[in-house]
Formats: C-alpha cells, structure tokens, sequence
C-alpha cells in the first residue's frame, strides 16, 4: 500500500465544503440510504470528519492551546488518528476495488 498516496487523497480539504458540522450531517442522510453505496460514502465521509476534527485536536494539543485538558495521552490519541487514516485507506481501496466513486463531486451528488 502506498500510504503517501492514500494519506494525501484521503483529506477532508479536498471536499467542497469545509464545515465539518454539515459534512457530519450529511454522513448521517447518506447512512440511511437502502442504496450500499451510499452507506459506503457515509463511512468514508464520516470516518473522514471524525479524523479530521481529531487531527486538528492533535494541533492545538501539541502547541497548548486546546481548551481542555485530556486524559490521553498526545501519543494514545495520534496513534488513535494513524489507524483512523489507515482505516480510510482501506475503505479508499475497497471503494476502487467495489467501483464506488468517492470523489467530492460524486458524493455530494444527492
């Protein structure tokens, strides 16, 4: 697997809307579809909110400006992110395997 291929693809900039909120939210219509391939892109896209709005936290943690303190340590939770990013890469990969187009313009579709 080349990772710095699927990492670099799998990004949540690379949606055309960047208010994770809404993106989370429509995840959650898409997850209801009687349509598999919608709940395939409402994994994918809701795997890709959760590690997003975690990699930001990871920022803020390590240059002490998050809000809060967690019980985690820095290293529990980027090792948490890595197997999140990897876990993206397998759905990335079954997606092409399976034929289901995850680009931003094919998701967004409904």
């Amino acid at each position: 697997m080349d990772k710095e291929k699927n990492v670099t693809t799998y990004n949540v900039t690379q949606l055309p809307k960047n208010n994770l909120d809404e993106l989370f939210e429509f995840a959650g219509k898409l997850r209801n579809s009687p349509d598999h391939k919608d709940r395939f892109k409402s994994e994918y896209l809701d795997l890709t909110v959760r590690a997003e709005r975690l990699r930001r936290m990871l920022v803020r943690y390590k240059d002490g400006t998050l809000e809060f303190k967690p019980n985690n340590t820095y290293e529990m939770l980027h090792a948490q992110y890595i197997f999140m990013i990897e876990y993206g890469n397998i759905l990335y990969e079954r997606a092409e395997i399976e034929h289901i187009n995850l680009s931003a313009d094919e998701v967004f579709k409904k």
